[in-house]
Formats: structure tokens, C-alpha cells, sequence
């Protein structure tokens, strides 16, 4: 199975009917709802809705130092919304332990890992 791994969309009509799709295998398709298998809906649906519950709870936005570069951001991993979000393990943070959107941000922004100084 080759999960999309780009989409990309008209500039001038930005509808999913004028959507292109990279998959893992390399090849490029036209984009189809009939593609996703009904697992596949739920499955967005699931992570819909844990997206909108999370967005509640989430640090500021920030114009620098986004979360997604910081050291301690670990990355979810999946498909469809999952990818906004990662899970901050900062033990500084107090948002160590928590899921952050990638565009967050906190004052302990750190873009180097040194496990001597987290004491």
C-alpha cells in the first residue's frame, strides 16, 4: 500500500478536485475521495475531532521558534491532522507531556539537547 505522502493543489482554485497526489512509491495521482477505504474515513474523522479538541489547549502561536523545531518536540506520527501536532518533553516547559500544534511555541524554546542541563 502507497500512503500519500504530498498533495498539491491549483493556485487559482484551491478544491480538492484540482488536486495532485505523491505517494511513497513515487507516483503522482489525481486526487480521489473514492481512495480512502471507510477505515480510512473513520480514521480522519478520529483525527478531526481530537484536532479540534486539542487546538483548545494549546501554547500560543508564535512567529519564531515554532515547537517543530525545537529539540524536545517529538513528532506524531500517522495521517490526515496528526502531523499538526507533536508532544513536548521539555521538562522545563509546562507543557512537558502535552500535545503542542507545530506552529506553538514556550519561553524554553531550545534548539540544542543537553540531557546534563535538564536537572
Amino acid at each position: 500500500m502507497s500512503f500519500p505522502v504530498l498533495e498539491v493543489y491549483s493556485q487559482t482554485n484551491d478544491t480538492i478536485e484540482n488536486c495532485i497526489v505523491l505517494h511513497t512509491s513515487g507516483n503522482w495521482t489525481k486526487y480521489s475521495l473514492d481512495e480512502f477505504t471507510d477505515v480510512d474515513k473513520i480514521a480522519d474523522a478520529h483525527a478531526e475531532n481530537c484536532a479540534n479538541r486539542w487546538k483548545k489547549t494549546l501554547p500560543p502561536k508564535a512567529f519564531d521558534n515554532h515547537c517543530r523545531d525545537c529539540t524536545y518536540f517529538l513528532p506524531n506520527s500517522g495521517r490526515f491532522y496528526f502531523w499538526d501536532f507533536g508532544l513536548c518533553s521539555n521538562g522545563k516547559s509546562i507543557f512537558d507531556g502535552k500535545v503542542v500544534g507545530v506552529k506553538n511555541s514556550c519561553e524554553y524554546f531550545d534548539d540544542t539537547l543537553n540531557p546534563y542541563k535538564e536537572n
